[in-house]
């Protein structure tokens, strides 16, 4: 069986202006449950061919806009990567994923008024096997990252529906003055129903 055609969401920071923010302002350290939002602060870029502008720069993968990934996509796998992280500044660590919280926030598709399920969820996204995939008490989707990357966390996109508007909570753990910090960013995306 080949490797699925990922999009990859690479996470990237300007971690000058993070550092001030998490080190000079009257915020917690953060939790599992109750993450700092940083999404100010987060970008998200792809690897994928298409998504570079005319010069040749990549486009925000993450930004005000509603990212669609498009059918022809087998999954998504959110990452972090050194190269990645720019503007490194030594006081502050690269991040660890913790976890990736997904939400249905499609109000005319199925189950919007009501717990999603692991059936439900499995029409949209799917795993390799259930380690790393749970459903909770609320109906959130919550994945771990992969045994064999922990620094990405990948979920296959399902072809038995017709896609689904999708939250996502990514959270991570920085280190800053060698303080954990728990925090999070939370992008919406179009997720296409996959090509059979």
């Amino acid at each position: 069986m080949s490797s699925p055609n990922y999009f990859d969401l690479n996470l990237t920071a300007t971690t000058k202006k993070l550092y001030d923010y998490l080190k000079n302002t009257c915020i917690s350290h953060g939790s599992y449950l109750n993450p700092i939002k940083i999404g100010s602060f987060i970008h998200g870029w792809t690897d994928n061919n298409y998504d570079y502008d005319y010069n040749g720069k990549p486009v925000p993968a993450i930004d005000e806009s509603l990212p669609i990934i498009d059918n022809t996509y087998d999954a998504i796998r959110w990452r972090v990567k050194d190269t990645d992280w720019i503007n490194y500044d030594s006081r502050i660590s690269k991040p660890q994923l913790l976890y990736v919280e997904v939400l249905n926030l499609n109000p005319l598709g199925d189950n919007y008024d009501q717990p999603m399920s692991k059936s439900d969820w499995k029409k949209y996204f799917t795993k390799d096997g259930d380690n790393g995939y749970h459903v909770a008490p609320n109906g959130r989707l919550y994945l771990s990252p992969d045994e064999d990357d922990p620094k990405s966390i990948s979920t296959l996109i399902s072809s038995k529906n017709n896609g689904i508007y999708a939250g996502f909570n990514v959270a991570f753990l920085l280190q800053v003055d060698k303080v954990n910090y728990c925090c999070i960013i939370d992008p919406v995306i179009d997720v296409k129903k996959k090509k059979d």
